[in-house]
This record gives C-alpha cells, structure tokens and sequence, in this order.
C-alpha cells in the first residue's frame, strides 16, 4: 500500500513538472519580443556617427497661430488692359501672339474698316504681356469687341476667402504668405490690398484681395493658394521638427531614442504646420526624444530588416 502511495505520488509529481515547463514555455513573450524587435533599430556607435544621427527633446511651445485660408490667383486688374476696335472691320494683321511683351504705344493689330480712308492701328495702352488673344487675320471684327488682352504679370492678384467669423483680423496693409501646389516648397509674400467689404451671402466669406509680387512669374492666374494670415492667437501645442517625420506603411511615424543605438519607430497623428515645426495630436509625450537628422536612415534599415526576415 504505501509503496503504491509512492508510485502515485511521483509520477503525480512528473506530470505536474511536465506541465508547469509547457506553460513556462507558452508563456514567454517570444512573440510579442520580436513584434517588438520589428520596430526597433540598433545602431553602434560608428554606424550613428556615419549616419549623423542627431535627436531633440519634445518640448511644448506657444505659437503665434496664423489664420490659414483658400485662395486663388488672378491678373492684377489694375495692370491688365483691353484692346478693342471703336470700328467695325476686318482684321490685316495682328503683331503679337500670346506670351509676347508689348511696350505701351506699340501697335499691336491693324483693322480695315470701311469707315476710314486707311488701315486703323491698334496700339498697346501699358506695357506688359499679351495674356489673351481672340481673332485671326482676315476675321470680321465687331465694334468695341475686345481680341487682345495685355497684362503686368511681375504683380498679381491673390483672391483669399475668408470666413465670417474671421474676418475681423484681417485689415489693409496686412503681410501674408503664399504657397501654391506647384512650388510646395517656395514661400510668395504679399500684403492685404482691400480686405472686402461684403460677405457672401451663400458662402458666408469675404473676399480679401491680395497683391503679389510675382517677378519671376511663377504664380499663374487659375492657380490655388494657401493664405496664411498673421494674428495674435496663441495656442500651447506640442511640437516636433518636421525632418521627424517619415511614412512609414502609409502611416505618419517618428523614431523615438530608447537610448544612445536604440531607436523605436513610433506612430504618430500630426496636425497643423508652424515654421517647420509639425503639431503632434497623438502618439507622443512631452520630454521624450525625438530623431530629427539621420531619421530617413532609420527608416531605411527598418525596412531593410523587415525584407530580410523569412
């Protein structure tokens, strides 16, 4: 009897051994260590230094929040002219094509017209650049209707709509700054020439309008601006550099350092933009640090790992 108790009792004690391993053995994060490890980047002190890896503390800062607006591009109408015919004939000739310079006085087309003993010149009334052209030689041309269209294309018009709410910032003499989808990179300033003096009534927005200068021509009439319009409010938000910043998987993420060769990828939800500085809404907090110089690196031996893998 007792020596079957003490069978028993050991292969009890064997079994519960075995079991305690197993569930050891299920239990530890192996997996969840190497989810871990995928977003992890080690570096050794030499790679660092060849990849100039620089990182800052996130800090939270006030900011003068400037009023961001829509915005279009249009010919200055006070450099802009028409050319007509006070007579009704038929076109000789015309000297400019569109995209030409014409100099105030120049003759810009000749009409015959039965009216007059000679060919009528048409002459150019300001300097600028022949913008629109309506006609061919040998057209019949109506009286008063209008075939060349001339501009001053180094200053336009920036054409911002604002809100109702907000229209109370904006005054005459105002500098603003510009951006178009065409030079994302280049900032155009301006200032307020008449804020608007009526506000939609189906939009509910007023119509600011903006001089530009614009000597190099790149801002086209047609295009879509974004206005931003200085103000006084001043908002505490939690910034990071935009050099931060990369996509990782469609997703906006930061490297944030663990330690000097540690660097973990971290998801991020960005907000607004202020002189190079993106606001953080989510997946940060005050005080860590963030990879700014070499991130675009890390980046790229995350995804080099990730290929590697079986």
């Amino acid at each position: 009897m007792t020596r079957r108790w003490l069978i028993t009792l050991a292969v009890a004690l064997l079994v519960g051994c075995g079991r305690k391993d197993a569930d050891e053995g299920e239990s530890k994060p192996a997996a969840q260590a190497g989810s871990e490890s995928k977003d992890v980047v080690e570096l050794t002190e030499a790679a660092r230094s060849n990849a100039r890896i620089e990182a800052v503390t996130i800090t939270r800062v006030d900011f003068n929040v400037p009023l961001r607006v829509p915005g279009r591009i249009t010919y200055d109408l006070n450099r802009t002219a028409k050319v007509s015919s006070p007579f009704e004939g038929r076109i000789q000739k015309m000297n400019f094509d569109i995209g030409a310079s014409v100099k105030h006085g120049e003759v810009v087309a000749l009409i015959d017209s039965p009216e007059l003993l000679k060919p009528l010149e048409l002459k150019a009334p300001i300097d600028g650049m022949v913008v629109e052209r309506q006609g061919t030689v040998g057209e019949m041309l109506d009286k008063a209707k209008e075939f060349y269209i001339i501009s001053d294309p180094s200053i336009v018009w920036c054409i911002a709509s604002i809100n109702e709410a907000d229209s109370g910032v904006v005054h005459a003499g105002q500098p603003v700054t510009i951006q178009v989808l065409a030079f994302p990179k280049e900032t155009f300033t301006g200032k307020i020439a008449l804020p608007g003096e009526a506000v939609n009534e189906t939009t509910r927005t007023v119509e600011a309008r903006i001089e530009v200068d614009n000597p190099n021509r790149k801002l086209k009439p047609g295009m879509f601006a974004t206005v931003s319009i200085p103000t006084d409010k001043i908002r505490d938000l939690l910034v990071i550099p935009d050099e931060a910043v990369q996509t990782v998987n469609g997703q906006s993420c930061v490297f944030v350092e663990q330690q000097p060769g540690r660097y973990r990828l971290a998801p991020v939800k960005i907000g607004e933009q202020f002189e190079g500085q993106d606001e953080v809404l989510e997946g940060l907090t005050e005080g860590l640090r963030v990879v700014t110089a070499g991130s675009f690196v890390l980046k790229s031996e995350l995804l080099k790992a990730s290929m590697e893998e079986p």
